[in-house]
């Protein structure tokens, strides 16, 4: 590559050949063998690939069908990439059973970009909100993108919803399937979510992982790193009822009540006697 005369082309020419190459309007299946997602481009040799990885995610839509387990090809693809490349992808639109839509996952810029932009109505803004509980019901399409999240949450990510507000609007989803608004007030999967970092603020209001409150349980139970990490696999594995040890402390926590939009039960057993709380989820 040192001896190529394309390396003599100036950084803007060499980056506008990459935008020409990796720009197409269709969009790349994430497969079992997700080491073959890459654009050949990016494993010629190491200058390239320097170059072009973040544009190649930057770029490209990815399709994504939901498996049955831990296993499905998304989730090995989430849980492969880093934090940095996942907050620089363009999209990946969900597809779960039966070819229905289950939402579509936004990197930073993309969805900086919605933002910016904002929906169609006069007077309505979009506005970032934490994804509600009720996700992680066990039945429809609701229960879909909870290993989605999960999956996040391994490398540090969460998801935040897209949410129309203004003077004829409560706040609710605001895109549906193939970016159409959505003007009735029942209640949908959220269809357009923003990739942020765990730590991540929305404007105007307090952030909380509210998907499964797993790091407002840690910190209310002050679980170890361990401990924690040892809830979230739980949950990853369908788990209703997820006992962690920390230490001395034997905790149980009960996410059947979520199923009815309720709360989490948590009881701990602190040497000779036992604790139990309600937490809300």
């Amino acid at each position: 590559m040192e001896n190529s005369n394309f390396i003599r082309l100036s950084p803007e020419i060499r980056n506008e050949i990459w935008t020409n190459v990796f720009a197409s309007p269709c969009a790349v299946n994430v497969k079992l063998q997700s080491d073959k997602l890459q654009h050949p481009l990016t494993q010629t040799c190491q200058q390239i690939r320097h170059e072009t990885l973040a544009m190649f995610y930057s770029l490209t839509r990815f399709n994504a069908h939901l498996g049955s387990g831990p296993t499905a090809p998304l989730l090995k693809w989430l849980r492969k990439l880093d934090a940095e490349n996942l907050l620089i992808i363009n999209e990946v639109n969900i597809w779960g059973l039966h070819n229905l839509n289950n939402g579509t996952l936004y990197g930073s810029e993309t969805s900086q970009a919605l933002l910016l932009k904002g929906p169609q109505k006069p007077s309505s803004k979009y506005i970032l909100q934490p994804v509600s509980g009720w996700i992680f019901a066990q039945h429809g399409r609701l229960k879909v993108l909870k290993e989605v999240i999960l999956a996040l949450h391994s490398v540090g990510l969460g998801l935040l919803r897209f949410c129309i507000v203004g003077q004829h609007y409560d706040e609710r989803d605001d895109l549906g399937e193939d970016g159409e608004e959505r003007d009735d007030n029942n209640m949908h999967p959220p269809s357009s979510l923003a990739l942020v970092r765990l730590d991540s603020r929305p404007a105007g209001s307090v952030f909380a992982d509210s998907t499964t409150n797993i790091d407002w349980l840690a910190q209310s139970w002050e679980l170890t790193e361990r401990a924690r990490v040892d809830l979230i696999c739980g949950l990853a594995n369908d788990q209703i009822k997820v006992e962690v040890l920390d230490g001395m402390r034997r905790i149980v926590f009960d996410f059947t009540s979520l199923e009815l939009g309720g709360r989490v039960e948590c009881v701990e057993n602190i040497e000779e006697g036992y604790r139990k709380s309600m937490l809300l989820a």
